[in-house]
């Protein structure tokens, strides 16, 4: 049976916190990762998508809030579902992590995983509205490619083409936030803020301007978050401090990406495209 690629770090749980967060040079654009092939015939990619509250782990369902307390949104977004729900896999390596966490006194709480296309589309849609009333300026490309940095593009979606599907569509990228006793912890940014600031290591590069102090809050929370998620095996994204990626296309990019690390390179992603939970 495979295994999960062995970890980006194999820290223990006390040095997360005074680990930074790796730069990278790459922040940005998902379009790349879609070259990463796709192993259909990996059992793993048949595993089912479920609720990740049946595995105890706490959740918001972020795109169906419709009490407006989803910023930058205020409204639920197209076709989201109203309970976040992952591959089976991906929420057992989460309880792991959150069992790690919870040795340093701090929680997570998932707020979005798996989306059908139809959600997809919908943050697209509000992505590219937003980038356009920000910088009205700018070209047809370098519009779409400011909007691919923090919404993978549905428009070209074909369920038979693995060079069209959001990884968010496998069900192997989760998005989440540190908390304590409840309450969200300090990232920087909020969730889904779509600027330079939530690029994962922004804080890192802000402390060594002497900008940031070595014991900020949210520089701290980011370090243990990424550090925490990279000892169950996840690769984060660049642009995205919440968003982590296990078995999908994304993940083995980065994994290539950040080859310089002692991790094993999958050959291809195991989690292809899986149609929405009945």
């Amino acid at each position: 049976m495979p295994t999960v690629p062995a970890p980006l770090t194999d820290l223990p749980p006390e040095l997360w916190a005074r680990t930074p967060v790796p730069q990278r040079d790459r922040a940005g654009d998902t379009a790349g990762y879609a070259q990463v092939p796709v192993d259909l015939s990996d059992p793993r990619n048949a595993e089912p998508l479920v609720r990740v509250a049946d595995y105890g782990l706490p959740s918001v369902a972020w795109y169906a809030r419709t009490d407006g307390l989803n910023p930058p949104y205020g409204q639920s977004i197209a076709g989201a579902l109203p309970e976040v729900w992952l591959r089976r896999g991906v929420v057992e390596a989460l309880a792991r992590v959150r069992e790690g966490l919870g040795t340093l006194g701090y929680d997570v709480c998932v707020l979005d995983g798996y989306r059908p296309i139809a959600t997809q589309a919908g943050l697209w849609a509000f992505f590219s509205d937003l980038i356009a009333a920000r910088a009205p300026g700018l070209s047809a490309a370098a519009h779409e490619a400011e909007v691919r940095r923090f919404v993978s593009d549905p428009r070209r979606f074909d369920a038979s083409d693995p060079t069209t599907w959001p990884v968010h569509a496998s069900g192997g990228a989760v998005d989440l936030v540190l908390t304590r006793a409840g309450a969200t912890l300090d990232h920087g940014t909020p969730f889904d803020d779509p600027s330079a600031a939530s690029a994962a290591d922004a804080l890192e590069r802000a402390h060594l301007r002497g900008e940031v102090a070595a014991d900020d809050p949210a520089l701290i929370h980011r370090r243990v978050l990424v550090q925490a998620m990279a000892a169950g095996g996840f690769t984060n994204y660049a642009a995205e401090w919440w968003h982590f990626d296990l078995g999908d296309q994304l993940h083995v990019a980065t994994l290539r990406e950040m080859a310089g690390h002692d991790a094993p390179v999958p050959r291809a992603a195991w989690y292809g495209y899986i149609v929405p939970p009945a």
